[in-house]
Order: structure tokens, then C-alpha cells, then sequence
């Protein structure tokens, strides 16, 4: 454990843990419950803390779909215009610098109305903005940390809702 202390501005802590072997009750209970993909298609992940981003892409592709990466609202807009004729969900934080995830999500709805979204939060989503646009038909919430388990079911709900 390694800790950082700085006056007035916090403390930081790493902890370094040695890669493990997983036992066989692991493998055994993640065997009797295998996520299921049964649409893949070009997903766009928003959220600024990169190793979120990048192990929610990770999942992602190893369901099938391709990823696409933005580093906050602002770089998600400008990838969702690049890629918009391919994208078929976007997965978003709520809380990033720039631009939020749901301001961002509004302007991409602007283009595509029924655009589906799930918005990601390690924080209570604060209501007045995320009212208007959690539906449950288009706009979904997940809790951080979230299994796998629950990632897949929504992703695939939402990709398959018209089909």
C-alpha cells in the first residue's frame, strides 16, 4: 500500500494486490450462467475515468459489439456525428467534465430522437436532469459497480427493443 498526503487537497492510496489464480467454485458458478448476446452492433461508451471506459469496452467487444470510446459529452457528440449512420447505443457517465452525459445525449437526440442510451453513475443521478429523459424504453440506468450480468441484459434489451 503506497499513500500520498497532501495538505488541504486529500490522500491518495494504491494498493497493489499480485494477480491470482481463480478457483474452480468461480469458474463453475460463471459456467452455469453464461451472458447471452443475442444482437451485436456498434456501441458508442462515454465516461471520463479511462479505465472505466476501457473495461466497459472490453465487455463490450467480447459480447461482439464494436466500441467506439469518448473521453466526455463534448467527444462524445463529435464521435456520434462521425458514426452516427453505425451506432446503435450509446453507454454514458452522468457526471463528466465538459459537457454531463445527459446534456450530450439531447444534442445527439437532436439527430436521432430515439436514440438508446444507458447512463452509467457511481452517484445518486440527480432527478431534475435525468427525469426528462429516463424512460425505460430508450433511456435506461446502471449503478456503478454493476455486474456483467447486468450490463449485457440492458444492452441487449435496448438493441433488440425494435426487432
Amino acid at each position: 500500500i503506497h499513500v500520498r498526503s497532501t495538505f488541504s487537497k486529500g490522500s491518495t492510496f494504491k494498493v497493489c494486490l499480485p494477480l491470482a489464480e481463480s478457483d474452480q467454485t468461480e469458474v463453475t458458478t460463471a459456467s452455469k450462467t453464461p451472458v447471452q448476446v443475442s444482437h451485436s452492433g456498434t456501441i458508442l461508451v462515454a465516461d471520463d475515468a479511462i479505465e472505466v471506459r476501457k473495461t466497459v469496452a472490453s465487455v463490450l467487444e467480447s459480447f461482439g459489439h464494436n466500441v467506439i470510446q469518448a473521453s466526455d459529452g463534448i467527444d462524445a457528440i463529435e464521435k456520434f456525428y462521425a458514426h452516427q449512420h453505425e451506432i446503435s447505443l450509446v453507454i454514458s457517465d452522468i457526471v463528466m467534465p465538459r459537457m454531463d452525459g445527459v446534456d450530450s445525449v439531447l444534442e445527439m437526440r437532436k439527430t436521432y430522437p430515439e436514440l438508446p442510451v444507458i447512463f452509467m453513475t457511481g452517484y445518486d443521478a440527480p432527478k431534475e436532469k435525468t427525469q426528462k429523459i429516463l424512460d425505460n424504453e430508450t433511456s435506461m440506468l446502471l449503478n456503478k459497480p454493476f455486474k456483467t450480468a447486468e450490463l449485457s441484459k440492458l444492452v441487449n434489451k435496448l438493441i433488440n427493443r425494435n426487432g
